[in-house]
Formats: C-alpha cells, structure tokens, sequence
C-alpha cells in the first residue's frame, strides 16, 4: 500500500493559510465526480482544478494552482460552464490525480495501451509485419535460397559484396555526419536569466521497476538539485501495480510535496513507453520530460531546454539533451559504452537536427510540449525503442525536433548480460520503427520529402543493416583466410578475400577516426586507447541484432527491463555530479 508523505499537506496548507482559502482533501470532503466531464478533461489539467460540488446557488471550484493568473482563469472557464458564482478551495494536485484517475479509469486504461492504434492503425507497433512487408520478405528470403542452391560460391561471394559495399557507404554517412560539426560546431546553450515566477509548470517522467534503495536515494538527491522553481515542478514516479517491492522501497522515503507516486494499471504490454503514457494522460506541466530512475541532470537542464524552445519556432515540439555516463571507468564494457554514446549524442544528434532530418531520440533527457506530445497520441507502448518512434513521427507531422548540449548522466552497464538484453530491445526497436514507417514509403516521401526519406533509410535502416551485416563479414574474412592458409585461393575466392579485407578495413577506419574524435572532443582522453576495441563491441551489438530478430518473430512486445544498482561507485562517480 502507498503511503502518502506529509509534506503534502503541510505545503498546501501553509498555501491555503497564505491565501486565506480554505484547504480540503479528498478522505475528508466526498467530492461531487458527476461534476466531472470528458471533454474538460485536459482543462482540468491544464488549470490544476477540477468542480467538487455544486448548489443552487454556486460551484466549488478546488484548484492547486492559487497564483492570481490562475484563478483568473478559472473563474472564466467555470462561469462558462455552470453559469454560477464560483468559490475557490485549495486541493492538491495528488488528489486532483486520483480524482481523475478514478473518475475517468476505463478510458484511461484504454487509450496508455491503444490510443496509438486507434489515432493511426496504419502506424501502430502492435503488429510487426504489414502483408506487403511479408510478401517483400518472402520474396527477398526466395531469392537468397534459391541463388545459394544455383551456384554456393557466386551467391556467396555477392553476398558478401553487398554486405561490404553497403556497410562502407553508411559508414561514410556517419563520417559525413561527425565532419558536420567539426565545420560547425554545436552552439551552448546558455542559461537565460527567466524569474522563477514566469516558469511554466515542468512535468517530469521517471518509470521505475524493480529497483534498489540506493537508485531512489540517489534519484531523490538528482531532482532535488535541478534549479527550477519546485513550485512549478510536477514529478511523477510510474509504478507498476504488483511492483510491491519498489512502493515498499519509496515508502520509506519523506517525499516532496511535489513528487506524485502513480500506479501504473494492470495490462499488457508491460512497458516503459505505456506506463510513461499513464503520467502524460496526468501532467499538469505545459513541458514534459523524461528521467530514468539511475538518471543525474545537469541542474539546469530545464531551464536550458526551456530557452531552446524560446530560440525556435512554434514547430519545434521536442529538445534532445545529451545523454553519457557517470561510471565510464568502471570496467571494459563501461568504457566502450561511453565511446558510443559520446559520438551518438555529441555528434549524430546534433548533426541530424542541422539537416532538419529526422532524429530518432534517446530514451530519456527528452524535453516535448506537453499538447504537442498530446497530439502525438504519446508513445507506442508496443515498440522497443519508443523514443525513436517518436522522433520520426515528429517529423512526419511536419514539426521539429532540437537539442542542448546539457548532459543528463546515467549508470553504463557494467553487466555484460544485462547490456545484451538491452541491446536486444534497442535493436528491436529500430527494426520496428523501420517496418512501421516502411508500411507506406510513398506517402512518407510525400510528408518528409526525398532527402529526409533518405536521411532515414541511412540512419535508423542504415543502423539495423550495420549491425546485422558485422557477424556475417567477420565469418567470410576468417573463413577465407583460413581458405588461403590451407588451400590457396580460386580467382573468385581471391576476390572475395581482397574485397572484404578492403571495405573491413575501410567501413571500421571510418568509424574508429570518428570514434576518436569524438571521445577527444568530450575530453574523455583516458578512454582513447580503448577506441579500437571497439571492432570486439560492435561483434557483440551483431550478436544482439540477431537474437532481437528471434524476438521480434516470436515475441515482439515483450519488454527487457535494463536493471540498475550494478554499479559499485555509489556517490564517488567518475564524473563529479553537481
């Protein structure tokens, strides 16, 4: 059972006291829910008030927002719809949560797992495969069979020529995005000097399952130093109903008043992006974002994405923060982890949003217009990679995506075991954000325009093509050498020995310079002798890219929860937290 911390109630009642409003709660005052309706649903939210009794003579309007704006505000919108003098009380925003969830549950527990479906079936991730997508594969599998039972060797060794040849061409895409900013540099984003009293209300995301004390612990202290007026701050912590353990773990803790607990309902899939779709469905911030439960903020960041939005145009609806690690040192895994993420997020992001391509975003750090999100149905609770999905809907509905150069921290993975089944997820992931956007490749033409298409193709099918065509080319390299050292080599074979040696050494020198650069620019200078050790990692991600084949045949919504607490750093990170 949650328990529900006293901050609560001695906030709003020193809020009530200093308004002279009286304060009430739910246990105590049985509040009217047929005053309640469906198409004031988001209003409610949006005002922080919802009616909680009606007479012959006025309605009880109970708000959590009491600023003079507000009440403004309210007043208007009720008068409209009771035509009766309005009296205002204090409530706070965890009830006005319960209230609705209550309220309005069915429909709720509907839309966090089909709302996506229903907005655009077409584009829905509860599906893997379109009938055209089958009847293509099908077909392409046909095609292969039947060329390696013609002629073995011919088959093969085309085989490997497209393999080769493909994996140099979207290598040499990546190293064109990383040159991008070594001509023009990522502008910081400098904090703008805004008072806390013209803040809109922030809502933040974190879905946690299964975690350890020390994770929260740590958490609590990560939004506790985020420089935002706490006022405004609207944290929301998604805990899946049976996850007794972790509500056991956060009744321990005195929260802030401005922390909410939710229990996430019942229902399949059992997922990230579902459960994040229950908190937006109950945001009261104007902006959302996103934090993992291990997840350390730059204290401005906020502030930062806020200033970015102010510095574009009303189209873009989403700013990307930089995503790395605190623990980078701890093991060989660790570090080559964090080489990755360094190029991924220093180089790839900021280079897409130059290009006004689509950017498949990470999984957390991401900053949205909470109406715009709205519009976007949420998140496909289907997909592995829901943040990547996101990303190019974005674009296909003609808006932007942005990003700051403010990092939020995470734990890397230091469990070979557990980095393997999120990779699996991730790599899941983009297979589905591919065939769900290949459903209708002429129509996304039409939305995003040739160069976006092909921007696409490049980096999210360019992605799962990469990392499906490693193994393979590592088996012909090793098989015809042995070939060479044993027998000799026919003139076909020769070929194909030259060949995959040459693009080997290209595609991977492509990658490693870019790699470098990247963990010089970070300043990283320790993890620069562990760069070409990166051949042995990307081996493994092929590994992953193929079970994740495994997964997405047999059971394609299935969730790898990423497990936290493995690191043995505790507060003595390798990157001071501030």
């Amino acid at each position: 059972m949650l328990t529900i911390s006293d901050n609560i109630s001695n906030y709003y009642t020193l809020l009530s006291e200093k308004n002279n409003l009286a304060y009430i709660t739910i246990d105590e005052f049985k509040v009217d829910t047929n005053l309640l309706k469906q198409k004031n649903y988001f209003d409610y939210l949006k005002y922080q008030a919802i009616p909680i009794k009606k007479t012959a003579h006025k309605v009880i309007i109970a708000t959590a927002n009491v600023t003079k704006n507000n009440i403004q505000k309210i007043n208007d919108y009720f008068k409209n719809d009771f035509n009766l003098p309005i009296e205002i009380v204090v409530i706070s925003r965890q009830a006005i949560s319960k209230t609705l969830s209550q309220k309005f549950s069915k429909k709720l527990t509907h839309d966090i797992t089909n709302k996506r479906f229903d907005v655009d079936p077409v584009h829905s991730a509860s599906y893997s495969f379109s009938l055209t997508e089958k009847i293509v594969l099908i077909i392409a599998i046909t095609l292969i069979i039947a060329a390696l039972c013609w002629h073995l060797s011919i088959g093969i060794f085309i085989g490997s020529l497209l393999l080769s040849m493909g994996t140099v061409v979207f290598m040499a895409y990546k190293m064109g995005l990383t040159l991008r900013l070594t001509r023009w540099p990522q502008k910081k984003t400098v904090k703008s000097l805004v008072l806390d009293s013209d803040l809109p209300t922030y809502t933040i995301l974190i879905p946690v399952l299964r975690e350890k004390k020390i994770t929260i612990s740590a958490l609590l202290a990560s939004i506790e130093r985020i420089d935002y007026d706490k006022s405004k701050l609207d944290v929301k912590l998604l805990v899946e109903e049976d996850d007794v353990n972790t509500i056991e773990i956060i009744n321990t803790f005195n929260l802030p008043w401005y922390f909410e607990v939710l229990i996430v309902p019942p229902g399949l899939p059992r997922s990230k992006p579902r459960a994040c779709n229950y908190g937006l469905y109950l945001a009261f911030g104007e902006y959302l974002t996103i934090f993992d439960a291990e997840d350390r903020p730059d204290p401005d960041q906020l502030k930062q994405a806020l200033k970015c939005f102010s510095e574009n145009d009303k189209e873009t609806v989403c700013i990307q923060a930089a995503l790395n690690f605190y623990n980078y040192k701890e093991n060989l895994l660790t570090k080559l982890f964090t080489i990755e993420f360094s190029h991924w997020f220093d180089f790839f992001v900021p280079a897409l949003v130059f290009l006004k391509a689509p950017v498949p975003l990470g999984g957390t750090s991401n900053h949205f217009k909470t109406p715009a999100l709205l519009k976007l149905a949420g998140w496909d609770p289907y997909i592995g990679t829901e943040d990547a999905d996101i990303g190019i809907r974005i674009y296909r509905l003609r808006l932007k995506t942005n990003c700051i150069t403010s990092t939020t921290y995470e734990e890397a993975n230091s469990n070979l075991l557990n980095w393997f089944r999120q990779r699996v997820r991730w790599n899941k992931g983009y297979m589905q954000t591919y065939l769900v956007n290949m459903r209708d490749p002429i129509k996304m033409i039409k939305e995003i325009g040739w160069v976006k298409f092909i921007n696409f193709q490049y980096f999210v099918g360019g992605n799962v093509f990469i990392q499906l065509a490693n193994l393979p080319l590592w088996i012909f390299l090793i098989a015809t050498y042995f070939h060479l050292v044993t027998k000799g080599l026919e003139p076909n074979s020769k070929v194909l020995f030259f060949t995959t040696w040459y693009d080997f050494l290209i595609a991977n020198s492509i990658l490693l310079m870019s790699e470098f650069y990247s963990v010089y620019k970070r300043r990283l200078y320790s993890l620069l002798p562990y760069v070409p050790l990166k051949l042995f990692y990307w081996l493994l991600m092929s590994f992953a890219g193929y079970y994740a084949i495994f997964e997405l045949l047999i059971r394609p919504g299935y969730w790898y929860k990423t497990e936290h607490g493995f690191s043995k750093q505790g507060k003595n990170t390798d990157i001071p937290i501030r």
